[in-house]
């Protein structure tokens, strides 16, 4: 049994990072420090305003520590897009070939493959890794 499935299933909470509900950035930040070892510092944000989620992913300096890349790794942030600014984000895991942990309001925390999140509505896709001096 795969570490993802203690994770999957649980409840969407708005501002909620577990340990039994999960908002996207919430969850993302329980993942890689718990298990990856990376500490995402919290990033102050209401969740209910879009433009404040959007502006939080887009501008907040804790990003500058992050890469993209063209194909996911495993542990590496995925960032979604709707239209042209990211809005969601995930974590990459590379379990029965690979897919996004992440938490929607709609379903909680799942594991998606990226064919099956743009059928969901998400038009891009970007990876990132941390950066390695």
């Amino acid at each position: 049994m795969h570490w993802i499935n203690e994770y999957i299933g649980k409840e969407w909470g708005l501002g909620c990072a577990g340990p039994d509900r999960f908002d996207c950035l919430g969850l993302a930040r329980e993942i890689q420090k718990k298990k990856y070892g990376i500490k995402i510092p919290e990033i102050s944000v209401d969740s209910e305003r879009l433009i404040s989620v959007i502006r939080a992913m887009k501008g907040h300096d804790a990003w500058l520590e992050w890469i993209m890349i063209d194909s996911p790794e495993d542990g590496c942030l995925v960032k979604l897009y709707r239209q042209a600014e990211a809005d969601h984000i995930g974590v990459w895991v590379n379990v029965d070939g690979g897919g996004v942990l992440h938490s929607s309001q709609k379903n909680g925390v799942q594991f998606d493959r990226p064919f099956a999140l743009m059928a969901m509505g998400w038009e891009r896709i970007e990876y990132y890794r941390r950066r390695v001096d």
